[in-house]
């Protein structure tokens, strides 16, 4: 072993286990990779070599035999062998978490089963004692699960939802009292699988304890896109609400007519429905303005298609909303489960704050403007807009509804354990400067920030405020006729490439800027230092994002940069994905920056990984003159900063 794999083994000797788990789940680095699996087996072993032993193993002592965790383990200080167990259970928590690679949960099961039968559960870093427990669930040993659920430490909430599911593999309904119970605790009536449909999902009900037939009208929304029979479902829980003044907009976004008959017996449900047909595919959030500008309602609530809400849902955000009129809006917390009513998404409890749940009062619609016009995302945008710029969403502290966890929901890999789509990361940073830019516009004032955003044409794809990532936009109008497809290549002169969680790094921006070159970001987390929690993108690079509306890409994003410049040599060995580049510059003068020196960098290092991941010789660029740049063979920098 030897050059960044070897700088960044060095590197874990003085962080804690669990900080390599997560920055390696979080990066996806093959070096951290790598790193870990030498940490975790004192240098001996791949992270190949380590999974085709593991596989091999005749038996669980022979799985740990040479790993940290084995029989020298027990010879060692407490402190030091709770620290070399830890390396070894993050390995196996890496690899339930990479559910992305065949083979890969099964293997992290065995080496966990190992490791827990030779050692006590609290050597397992406490923030993965809930995945033993989820992983066996998933993987069908029940055995394992059994002896799991109580360990030590556990996050109550996926220990509650792993005791509802062992209890769900027993003959009988007895296992329903425990499934009910965040519906029960809330005051609502418990739900029962006496109604009709495919599968337990679908044949969820309850009681409804009373019927209100006066009040103020409320708009329920649903858009949904070549649905199936679970429109049903979703449906026919609005219609079984305690609260009746309702009226339901189902929004078909372009269906096609192989949809048409679904959508007429949606239609025949009840005279309260309104079924929609939409000219062209938008996404949910373009339907759900369309049925704004639609509704009656004096409060505007949403319904996803393949969800179910408690009957007492509605009533019970509309009379908080009654009760506090000063507040814009509220939601509600849901449950998370699969179509046969289990819970297990690795690393996630089965409870949540559902941000589909959101009821708005109409008029907010007016002096705050509508959802942004991208196809995910919008709803948390909408939320915190209005927290920033105004009063706070109250919360209904009840649980009101079921979050169908589809197949294809898990797959689109958004969410994973300690991993979030980088899209949403820059999205979340990048909305959040465009807040903070209407209240500064404002003077600080909420009210007159919160008519700027009305009149931002934030609700239209040809006039977004802020730049959104490409995938978001994805063949939707825009000022230039339409934004590209998911599979078109869109080239740029510039990209800066770099961890754009650092402040400083707006410095490199605006260096371009004063150059006369708009650079497009390209943001990755640097693999080092290790840290447990993800570090943000800088406020300071995300207003200067929204100040001078600069695109952003991600891997994902089918790129072709004419000049790729790399910032930082942490994201050297980040996987470029369909990024590809004419020129690579190297910066020597930001990679010799190390703020911190304690974490050990190979600079050395850094062209061959560029190179053999684009394919283009990197070179070295420096702002300094001939000769006076600690990297030998710089070139002066291409954009023609002053020296």
């Amino acid at each position: 072993m030897g050059g960044p794999a070897l700088h960044a083994w060095l590197a874990t000797v003085e962080t804690e286990p669990i900080a390599l788990l997560t920055t390696a789940l979080r990066t996806e680095d093959v070096v951290l990779e790598e790193a870990m699996a030498r940490a975790a087996t004192h240098g001996a072993m791949s992270m190949d070599e380590l999974a085709q032993h593991v596989v091999r193993a005749a038996t669980l002592a022979e799985v740990l035999a040479p790993t940290a965790a084995g029989p020298a383990s027990s010879r060692v200080r407490e402190r030091q062998r709770r620290r070399e167990v830890g390396l070894v259970a993050c390995v196996a928590g890496y690899w339930c978490a990479r559910s992305d690679r065949p083979g890969s949960p099964e293997r992290g099961l065995r080496l966990l089963e190992a490791v827990l039968e030779a050692h006590h559960p609290r050597l397992v870093p406490r923030k993965m004692r809930s995945i033993p427990v989820q992983q066996a669930l998933l993987s069908g040993r029940v055995d394992l699960a059994r002896e799991w659920v109580d360990l030590p430490g556990a996050r109550p909430s996926i220990v509650h939802g792993a005791r509802v599911d062992l209890e769900h593999l027993e003959p009988g309904d007895a296992w329903l009292e425990r499934f009910n119970e965040p519906f029960t605790s809330s005051g609502c009536t418990p739900i029962t699988l006496t109604g009709v449909g495919p599968t337990p999902f679908d044949r969820m009900e309850a009681a409804t304890p009373r019927r209100v037939e006066e009040g103020p009208l409320v708009s329920v929304i649903m858009p949904c896109y070549r649905p199936d029979e679970g429109l049903f479902t979703s449906v026919r829980s609005i219609l079984a609400q305690t609260w009746q003044p309702l009226e339901v907009i189902v929004l078909d976004d372009a269906s096609g007519p192989g949809y048409a008959g679904l959508f007429e017996r949606v239609a025949a449900l009840d005279e309260r429905i309104r079924v929609v047909h939409l000219a062209e595919n938008g996404g949910s959030y373009l339907a759900r303005n369309h049925g704004i500008a639609l509704c009656r309602g004096e409060f505007v609530t949403v319904q996803d298609a393949d969800d179910w809400s408690h009957p007492e849902r509605i009533e019970r955000h509309v009379r908080d909303l009654l009760e506090h009129p000063e507040a814009p809006a509220n939601r509600s917390r849901a449950m998370r489960v699969r179509e046969d009513l289990t819970h297990q998404w690795l690393g996630y409890p089965p409870h949540r704050l559902n941000a589909s749940s959101l009821m708005v009062r109409r008029e907010v619609f007016d002096t705050a403007g509508l959802f942004q016009a991208v196809r995910k995302g919008a709803d948390s945008e909408y939320h915190f807009r209005l927290n920033a710029l105004g009063t706070p969403v109250r919360e209904v502290r009840a649980h009101v509804a079921v979050i169908r966890l589809s197949a294809g929901s898990l797959s689109r890999g958004d969410f994973r354990w300690h991993r979030n789509n980088p899209d949403r990361l820059l999205y979340r940073a990048v909305y959040a400067a465009w807040h903070r830019a209407l209240v500064r516009e404002a003077g600080g004032e909420g009210e007159p920030a919160l008519r700027r955003a009305a009149v931002s044409g934030i609700e239209d794809p040809r006039t977004p405020p802020f730049p959104v990532p490409r995938a978001w936009n994805r063949d939707l109008p825009s000022a230039r006729g339409r934004h590209p497809g998911a599979d078109e290549v869109v080239t740029h002169p510039w990209v800066l490439r770099g961890d754009f969680s650092q402040p400083r790094r707006a410095d490199q921006v605006r260096e371009l800027l004063a150059a006369g070159i708009r650079p497009v970001l390209w943001h990755q987390e640097a693999a080092l230092p290790l840290t447990e929690k993800r570090q943000e993108v800088s406020e300071v690079v995300a207003d200067l994002v929204v100040a001078e509306q600069l695109p952003y890409i991600s891997s994902h994003e089918p790129t072709r940069a004419e000049n790729l410049v790399v910032l930082d040599a942490g994201v050297a060995s980040r996987e470029v994905g369909v990024v590809r580049a004419d020129a690579v510059w190297v910066d020597a003068d930001r990679l010799l920056e190390d703020p911190d020196p304690t974490f050990p960098t190979d600079l050395t290092a850094v062209p061959a990984q560029l190179g053999a991941a684009l394919g283009v010789e990197p070179r070295w660029v420096t702002r300094h003159r001939p000769g006076e740049c600690a990297v030998e063979g710089a070139v002066p920098v291409p954009w023609g900063a002053p020296s």
